[in-house]
């Protein structure tokens, strides 16, 4: 639904606005548009909004543009537009990013998953890092519903697969605990973890409760979980990975060896064990 109708109607008498129109419902490859300032350009694309042009995507300059693009944006169509975030690394380098950034881009992930998002803003650098594919993603979106009946080591294995962590406590996003017939359960997408109580193999019943005094809030019928982390990686996968690592580890000792590159050697060594350490922990990018 759209706020303030009126404003946006205000474009509709803008010539060069119908011509931007125009464009849009002949299928144009582009448009070039000139002369638009600070917030005049959110308002132009909100207008493009407003007339069912969605979803789109902005691709600002950077993270603190972008965002002032989500506040602009916001003013119209509240609750349906989000900024999606780039991972802080360097691209070909490995490692664990961090629970919070991860779990803004999961999350952002699954509401365009569930169309829930009207505009995405992102940036340019966060556009060339590669993403799970949508129908992995999506495959891997499940519900659980009160009354179900699930196999409880099947569903704690899949967690794991899933990327949660299992800990002996919940204290943050990302991670699981089980204890007698209770999961607790914090998801990447929710403010509260959430507690799912079994009996047997039967959901019992699903609450949601404070991580300061374990006190339950509110219960629902269903919570819709889905992946901790932005790659999945399964057996299959591992070992095919680690082929490949192998016959290229041969390859360049072969050619260091060639040129008596000993310490080369070394080094090459070192870095290809952490590398197969990090793929099996689920960490390769």
């Amino acid at each position: 639904m759209v706020r303030h109708p009126g404003l946006l109607g205000l474009l509709q008498q803008d010539k060069k606005y119908q011509n931007t129109l125009d464009g849009l419902n002949s299928h144009l490859a582009s448009q070039a548009i000139y002369g638009l300032v600070s917030s005049q350009k959110s308002f132009w694309v909100s207008g493009m909004l407003g007339e069912g042009k969605g979803p789109m995507v902005v691709i600002a300059p950077e993270e603190e543009t972008g965002k002032q693009w989500v506040t602009d944006l916001t003013t119209f169509f509240p609750g349906k537009v989000f900024f999606f975030p780039a991972r802080e690394m360097l691209q070909h380098q490995i490692l664990a990013h961090s629970n919070e950034l991860t779990a803004q881009r999961l999350s952002i992930m699954a509401k365009i998953a569930r169309d829930k998002a009207l505009c995405l803003v992102t940036t340019g650098t966060a556009l060339t890092q590669y993403l799970i594919p949508g129908q992995i993603y999506r495959k891997n979106l499940f519900s659980l519903v009160k009354s179900q009946v699930i196999e409880w080591e099947k569903l704690i294995g899949h967690l794991s697969f899933l990327g949660y962590e299992r800990v002996d406590l919940v204290e943050a996003k990302g991670q699981f605990s089980v204890r007698g017939g209770i999961i607790d359960l914090f998801l990447l997408t929710e403010d509260q973890p959430v507690r799912i109580e079994f009996f047997d193999d039967e959901i019992d019943s699903i609450r949601f409760f404070n991580l300061d005094s374990q006190r339950s809030s509110s219960e629902v019928n269903e919570i819709l979980v889905g992946p901790a982390k932005e790659l999945l990686i399964t057996d299959e996968a591992k070992e095919l990975a680690r082929q490949a690592i192998h016959k290229e580890w041969k390859r360049a000792v072969g050619r260091l060896e060639k040129l008596g590159e000993r310490s080369a050697i070394q080094n090459l060594d070192c870095k290809v064990r952490e590398g197969l350490e990090l793929l099996e922990q689920g960490f390769w990018c």
